[in-house]
């Protein structure tokens, strides 16, 4: 289980410099309202099952008050911010907590992932079907910095074939894609993580 030094709402567990080694994101719930914050309890504290981390495929990284805990499941992801204890020791209890205005929504799900994983049941994706239009995107943050047109984003990022298509409709998603583009920016890394945009 590869153990990381943390400071900031991104790290990565693993060294970015070995090139040997695949470098895992792993945000804080400061920057993400997905991750989930817990406690970890002596087991015999704890209603529920223990959890090891030595049975999953999992990462942590070391903040200066907080584990940061990545649990890679079935495809999906469960990320933890352990605020007390360590999960690092062995079979350990968890103690989650939501905290009020907070993306409500997002915190249940992570605590339903977590219920399922304590429980030896599979994760429930946390896959948005919004994630492919914020990845374009992004591109087309970088396309507009290199100096890309409307119609090189709309032909080269949206695949299109025609300028300006039937009815202008590859311009008008041209148009859509980089006004999102623009509030992506505008929204930075909590935003969008929020999908407030």
């Amino acid at each position: 289980m590869p153990v990381s030094r943390a400071n900031g709402g991104c790290t990565f567990a693993g060294d970015l410099a070995d090139a040997r080694t695949c470098a895992v994101p792993i945000w804080s719930a400061r920057m993400d309202p997905r991750v989930l914050v817990v406690r970890a309890r002596p087991p015999d504290e704890c209603s529920r099952a223990a959890i090891h981390l030595a049975d999953f495929t999992a990462h942590v990284a070391l903040a200066a008050d907080r584990e940061l805990v990545r649990i890679d499941v079935g495809g999906t992801t469960l990320r933890l911010d352990v605020v007390e204890g360590t999960l690092t020791a062995g079979p350990v209890g968890i103690e989650p907590s939501v905290t009020l205005g907070a993306p409500l929504d997002q915190q249940l799900h992570a605590i339903r992932q977590l219920d399922a994983l304590l429980a030896g049941q599979p994760l429930i994706s946390d896959c948005n079907r919004r994630l492919g239009g914020l990845v374009s995107a992004l591109r087309a943050v970088d396309a507009i910095e290199a100096g890309a047109s409307l119609r090189d984003i709309g032909l080269d990022l949206l695949g299109g074939s025609d300028w300006p298509g039937d009815g202008e409709h590859l311009k008008s998603r041209a148009r859509r894609l980089v006004m999102l583009a623009r509030a992506l920016v505008s929204a930075g890394p909590a935003g969008v993580l929020a999908f407030r945009i």
